[in-house]
């Protein structure tokens, strides 16, 4: 917002008002909160949680405690920032003792919690994608928009970070 509208939201008594200068597009794109009364559904809407690992964990540790839904698991560091994806078969055909580090694939395809939920829906539907990656500005995960939500069924809410 513009500084003569920070000014104005303190006039009008609101205590802790900040100049975001980075601007909307990147506001909605991090995923933060917003107020609208109507209007397209958006991909933050409607996330699910992704299956994840961090770097150094071993294939046998994952193996063990991913449920047999998932088709892909998100790599990511502790602060939750996405590096890779290893696809459930790759998974199958690692050594126990490799890290998923070692096996991941790089550059996984994300998307915005911004972006509309139809057209990203039809996206999907022309290249027979069941699940896409859906991060923050800065590469934070925010979860998974997947083939479920895509067809319009209910899901919750994207936490805030």
């Amino acid at each position: 917002m513009s500084q003569r509208a920070a000014w104005q939201l303190e006039r009008l008594g609101f205590l802790h008002v900040h100049d975001f200068v980075l601007g909307k597009v990147h506001w909605l794109a991090s995923g933060r909160p917003t107020v609208r009364a109507d209007g397209p559904a958006r991909v933050g809407e409607q996330l699910t949680d992704a299956a994840t690992a961090l770097l150094d964990d071993t294939v046998s540790d994952v193996a063990s405690r991913l449920d047999g839904l998932k088709d892909s698991i998100v790599v990511i560091d502790a602060n939750a920032i996405v590096y890779g994806q290893v696809r459930r078969k790759d998974l199958d055909a690692a050594q126990g003792s490799e890290l998923m580090a070692d096996i991941m694939g790089l550059g996984p395809t994300t998307i915005r919690p911004n972006e509309e939920s139809a057209a990203v829906r039809g996206r999907m539907a022309r290249r027979s994608v069941k699940a896409l990656i859906v991060s923050n500005t800065t590469g934070q995960l925010l979860g998974e928009f997947g083939a479920t939500e895509a067809l319009g069924r209910p899901s919750r809410p994207p936490s805030e970070t």
